[in-house]
């Protein structure tokens, strides 16, 4: 869902579609994802 909506420029309207599941559920899905990517990236050594 990331990659499409950042990478592929899918809307949350389109992604919520795709999916067949209501608008706020996409918006929290890559919130929660998005806060997850980026506390395992500050977690990896350099």
């Amino acid at each position: 869902m990331i990659v499409r909506a950042f990478f592929l420029g899918q809307s949350v309207a389109e992604l919520a579609t795709l999916l067949n599941v209501p608008p706020d559920i996409i918006r929290a899905r890559m919130y929660y994802g998005l806060r997850a990517l980026h506390l395992a990236l500050q977690q990896t050594p350099s």
